[in-house]
């Protein structure tokens, strides 16, 4: 007979995770929200507890299915894989720039007046 066990884990709407079919973010998707845990879809398998909820009962079914008395849970563990530096496009960041450029304007001025005078 077939061996294969399906089974489906429901949570509640406001701590689901999105599709399963796309696990990947933009480089701007993994930076929101507090500490960045929730911006990004595959760290509400993290930190909702699905990804805990299925390794138990990934091991319980294995378990059973093997006729295992002595099998424990497995130890995992989860790192945030490194991102390059993400700039994102933004008109205060872009207007913020040009004002500090230009905040050296009277003192760049000076040091020129200063200088031209203490050659003369």
């Amino acid at each position: 007979g077939n061996s294969s066990v399906d089974y489906t884990i429901q949570t509640p709407h406001d701590r689901s995770v999105r599709s399963t079919s796309n696990i990947y973010e933009g480089q701007g998707g993994c930076r929101q929200g507090p500490l960045h845990q929730w911006g990004c879809t595959v760290n509400n398998y993290l930190f909702n507890g699905f990804a805990a909820l299925q390794v138990a009962i990934d091991t319980t079914l294995i378990k059973m299915k093997g006729n295992l008395s002595s099998m424990s849970l497995p130890d995992y563990l989860v790192e945030m894989m490194p991102k390059p530096e993400h700039r994102g496009f933004s008109v205060i960041s872009t207007i913020s720039s040009i004002y500090f450029v230009m905040s050296y304007t009277p003192f760049v001025a000076t040091l020129t007046v200063y200088l031209v005078a203490e050659k003369e």
